[in-house]
């Protein structure tokens, strides 16, 4: 009963059957999170009765070109390693009228489970192993003093050893 919302987006029961997956949002991206307790069914709808989680991105910002890189690696004892990269940069276009940011990242995640096989008592080691991968753009364009379109887009992909592949696009 908890709705989630990337900038008035809704993500959770209600897209994919119920068994769509979180976006992988970069901190960088974020402008602020935000929290509203429940009941919150008139604003939001039925989906957010235990109230609602909505993550505001960053606008583009017409006036400076910037960005971030990091890199990261973790390891679990008895599992295989992990690591992560992830970048941000905007780029003004045309200056205070029109700019584009684009994010991107991959990660693979440490598996620590291993599976042995009742019948033949093989085991395979790892079997949890997760890699999800993606990125998001957004362009604002400034038309008039009084009018901006932003456009934003959002992919995701996550591939697990032992489940389906799952794809997120908005």
């Amino acid at each position: 009963t908890l709705a989630v919302l990337i900038d008035d987006v809704p993500f959770g029961a209600t897209m994919a059957a119920g068994a769509a997956s979180f976006p992988d949002l970069d901190p960088a991206l974020l402008q602020r999170v935000e929290v509203l307790r429940g009941p919150q069914g008139t604003l939001y709808g039925a989906s957010s009765l235990g109230g609602l989680i909505k993550f505001v991105t960053k606008d583009p910002d017409t006036d400076q070109l910037w960005g971030h890189v990091e890199a990261g690696a973790d390891d679990v004892e008895g599992g295989s390693p992990g690591w992560s990269t992830r970048g941000l940069v905007n780029v003004p276009v045309i200056a205070d009228r029109v700019a584009i940011m684009v994010s991107g990242f991959e990660r693979v995640d440490p598996s620590w489970i291993d599976n042995i096989n009742p019948l033949t008592g093989a085991e395979t080691k790892n079997v949890n192993q997760v890699r999800d991968w993606g990125g998001s753009a957004k362009i604002e364009v400034k038309v008039t003093d009084k009018l901006t379109v932003t456009a934003t887009a959002l992919v995701q992909q996550q591939r697990t050893n032992n489940d389906s592949n799952s794809v997120l696009v908005c």
